[in-house]
């Protein structure tokens, strides 16, 4: 089972994920690189990939963690780990493309299962909202 993220912040919607996740069994978790981040979301992650990492590690829920290709090749994560279930969280749509372009022949044999909805029990389900956040605290 292969889950992947940037993990900046962790927050409840990434404990969401890894719990979904190990519904189908043992957790591989990959950790996107700083570069990757940059170069997918045009900004350096708030926390530097060996710190994201070490939390990620730390999960109950997360069996085994590492990061992933600094040349942004997910199918070499996916060669190196092969995972027979690939899970998506409801935001992964640009990795759900890049994975379905090597479904023909690296992971036809993988099942890809995404989530259709988050953990919408808490406000701040996203790196993104918690940054917005802290950054209009004193507003």
């Amino acid at each position: 089972m292969l889950v992947g993220g940037v993990f900046d912040i962790l927050h409840p919607g990434h404990l969401y994920l890894f719990r979904k996740a190990k519904e189908y069994g043992t957790v591989i978790a990959v950790v996107a690189r700083d570069k990757t981040v940059e170069n997918v979301k045009g900004r350096r992650p708030v926390i530097p990939e060996a710190q994201r990492l070490e939390m990620v590690r730390a999960l109950k829920s997360v069996d085994q963690a590492m990061l992933g290709s600094e040349d942004l090749d997910i199918a070499s994560v996916i060669n190196i780990v092969q995972p027979d279930i690939i899970i998506l969280g409801p935001d992964q749509g640009w990795l759900e493309e890049k994975i379905k372009a090597l479904k023909e022949n690296i992971v036809k044999n993988i099942k890809i299962i995404k989530l259709k909805n988050k953990d919408t029990r808490y406000p701040m389900e996203s790196s993104s909202i918690i940054i917005e956040k802290i950054k209009n605290v004193n507003q």
